[in-house]
């Protein structure tokens, strides 16, 4: 299954947290992350939960992707809302 996730806030960081964190997540393929803030924000947030602690095995960013272990997760900064 292909999912997008439209807001890496709070939720979206979860969502996509338990989907990685799961023994077989290789059925579930994050395809996009859509979100306002910058992706090296968005990288450091989901690194550093105040919540759940940091994540345990490496974040990094692409010119247009998170990277999470190794798993290139395509990224898409919508700067503005449609009318």
């Amino acid at each position: 299954m292909r999912i997008v996730i439209n807001g890496f806030g709070r939720i979206g960081r979860t969502i996509m947290r338990q989907i990685l964190s799961q023994p077989r997540h290789d059925d579930i393929e994050i395809a996009l992350i859509n979100n306002i803030a910058p992706l090296e924000t968005c990288a450091y947030l989901f690194q550093y939960d105040s919540t759940f602690g940091p994540y345990p095995t490496r974040v990094e960013t692409s010119r247009s992707a998170l990277i999470v272990d190794g798993r290139r997760i395509p990224f898409a900064r919508t700067d503005k809302l449609a009318n």
